[in-house]
């Protein structure tokens, strides 16, 4: 499967020696690049696998610019979707600052920065997961099933709140789930007003959004040009092309 990774480097040498390290491991694009304007303006447009990014970076005469990056990204990304490193700071630096991010310390060796570089990554990435907007009711239970299998195809993890024991609020639960996410699926033919809410509170946080809808539903116009997949009532032909279209979403970077 297609993988891509961006990283935001002010050391041009070492940017390019990580994109080379990735492109061993099987990432067909890894773009490098040293400035956090051009990064923001690339990780805002494309949908990488994952924003790697130096904390060390002077960003609007921040020395820890890298932090006002990953912030900015976070809401797009999600929890699982960034990850800094710095060769200058530690993990107790960043707990004093009051930073929960993910971080890792690069190291002076190549090879073994390298080694822990791709497990985290690799763990990072099993854990970034889909959010499912759609009506409780279980007359869309088999269609939940053909959404989730299409998630799960695409080595994501499905998340429906109403699958999950909290003890929060429901509408905090919602919130956080999208939040976390990679990307969200909303299932919108039976006009639900949750559903509606929920696609738009996604799309105020620059995820990618996935609509599904029947053939004859008739859209509002905000949601006619966006990423909606129409089907008949093939649930078979629905996991298919969600699954596609999930997995193509990281692939589309031309940088």
């Amino acid at each position: 499967m297609t993988r891509s990774v961006l990283i935001l480097d002010d050391d041009g040498h070492g940017a390019e020696v990580l994109a080379r390290l990735f492109k061993e491991k099987g990432y067909s694009n890894a773009t490098a690049v040293r400035h956090p304007s051009r990064a923001l303006a690339l990780a805002e447009r494309y949908a990488f696998d994952l924003v790697l990014i130096d904390v060390t970076i002077n960003y609007k005469g921040n020395s820890f610019g890298g932090l006002e990056v990953y912030r900015r990204l976070l809401p797009r990304y999600g929890s699982a979707g960034l990850l800094a490193y710095s060769q200058y700071i530690d993990d107790h630096v960043l707990e004093r600052f009051g930073e929960d991010i993910n971080f890792i310390e690069r190291g002076f060796s190549r090879g073994s920065w390298a080694d822990t570089l791709m497990e985290e990554v690799e763990r990072l990435r099993l854990l970034q997961s889909c959010f499912v907007a759609m009506p409780f009711s279980k007359d869309y239970a088999s269609t939940y099933d053909a959404i989730a299998t299409a998630i799960r195809s695409a080595k994501y993890v499905p998340v429906r709140v109403d699958e999950q024991v909290f003890t929060e609020s429901i509408v905090d639960k919602i919130f956080s789930g999208i939040r976390r996410s990679r990307f969200v699926v909303s299932l919108v033919e039976d006009k639900n007003p949750n559903v509606y809410f929920e696609t738009g509170f996604a799309a105020a946080l620059e995820k990618d959004v996935v609509t599904i809808a029947t053939r004859s539903t008739d859209l509002p116009f905000d949601l006619q040009s966006k990423n909606t997949l129409f089907y008949d009532g093939n649930l078979s032909k629905l996991t298919e092309t969600l699954s596609k279209n999930l997995s193509e979403l990281t692939n589309q970077v031309n940088v």
